[in-house]
């Protein structure tokens, strides 16, 4: 006897059971791309996603030969099991940056030569002649009075010059100082180390935490540090490139703004070692101050750099969980290179890149 052509279908529906189909919120927008589980319990993160309902069973047909068949009941349709969606643990929050110390200000000014000393006067006034003893009148014939000699005049005495004070010591500087820097005394240092980077006879500076003093005397950041990254806010335009909305209109959960995230991939496009910040539901500006660094593992600063692409940091709006896993649709993205003037300022600020109006990120040195 052959099987009417509704249990045949039933059979069917037994051996090729339905598959659930996913709603993507965001249409025909941007694309979807997965995303870790979100360290929240925020919007869309649905716990799993039921399993299809089983078809109902088939009416046994009448017998032949005009007596009534009895009707074999059909089998009941088994339900559909959804397994729980599960969540992701919360990321711990990036410690806070030092300040850095201020450089002291070189001695500019050359020591004052000392003054010579005056030379003693000279006596001006001669010494007085003696007085002439008075002749003995010898008696003459005439018995003339004798003459008496007259004293000789003293000479003037002359005073020595005094000496000239010798001259001061040039300052230091481009001209005294050309292969160094000058120190708080005003002395010209060779070399370069940490705490006396400079060249040129600037004033010697101290090179912060994660930087060194590169040869041409200027503090740099150093390639082996390591660097905590975190995503700090984001400005998102008002609709998706194609001019939809982020999220449907009428949608029963929130309004047509994004939920927006924020991912770090190491390597890129991968899962795997990433991190992701919470979702913060139906809002355009979005601060999430939160440390994305993968495995809470400090990155080091000449990967982040590097010119090769290994990591990937971006902006999605959260479409939810099911039970193939977590989406959402890119708002924006940023990878390499990173350079040293954002790392030495410890952020990034990017403007309009992909639907972002605004994006930033901060780095904190960790070594």
């Amino acid at each position: 006897m052959k099987h009417p052509l509704s249990f045949r279908v039933f059979l069917l529906g037994l051996a090729f059971p339905l598959l659930a189909c996913r709603v993507n919120d965001a249409g025909l927008g941007a694309p979807e791309m997965p995303v870790l589980p979100h360290p929240d319990a925020g919007i869309d993160l649905a716990t799993g996603v039921a399993g299809d309902t089983g078809a109902a069973g088939v009416t046994g047909v009448a017998g032949n030969g005009g007596v009534a068949g009895a009707g074999v009941a059909g089998d009941t349709g088994a339900a559909g099991a959804g397994p729980a969606g599960t969540s992701g643990a919360a990321g711990n929050p990036g410690a806070a940056g030092s300040v850095g110390s201020t450089g002291a200000a070189g001695d500019t000014s050359g020591a004052a030569g000392s003054v010579g000393s005056t030379g003693a006067a000279g006596d001006t006034s001669g010494v007085a002649g003696s007085v002439g003893s008075a002749g003995a009148g010898v008696a003459g014939s005439t018995g003339a009075a004798g003459i008496g000699a007259a004293g000789s005049t003293g000479a003037a005495g002359i005073g020595a010059a005094g000496s000239t004070g010798a001259a001061g010591a040039p300052a230091c500087g481009p001209k005294t100082c050309p292969d160094g820097c000058c120190d708080n005394t005003g002395k010209c240092v060779a070399g370069r180390s940490l705490d006396r980077c400079g060249d040129k006879g600037v004033a010697c500076a101290t090179c912060g935490k994660c930087q060194i003093c590169n040869g041409s005397g200027t503090c740099d950041v150093d390639p082996s540090s390591t660097w905590d990254v975190v995503c700090y806010s984001a400005t998102i335009a008002s609709t998706q490139p194609s001019g939809m909305t982020w999220d449907p209109r009428g949608s029963a959960v929130d309004g047509v703004a994004p939920d927006p995230f924020c991912q770090f991939e190491m390597p890129a496009n991968s899962l795997t070692g990433a991190r992701v910040s919470p979702s913060i539901a139906d809002t355009y500006t979005p601060t999430w101050n939160y440390d994305i660094t993968p495995n809470a593992k400090p990155i080091k600063a000449a990967d982040l750099m590097s010119s090769v692409k290994t990591w990937r940091l971006w902006i999605g709006d959260d479409d939810g969980c099911n039970a193939r896993g977590c989406m959402g649709q890119e708002i924006c993205e940023i990878d390499q290179p990173l350079t040293a003037g954002s790392l030495l300022a410890g952020q990034l600020v990017e403007k309009n890149v992909g639907s972002c109006l605004s994006l930033t990120v901060k780095f904190v040195c960790e070594q």
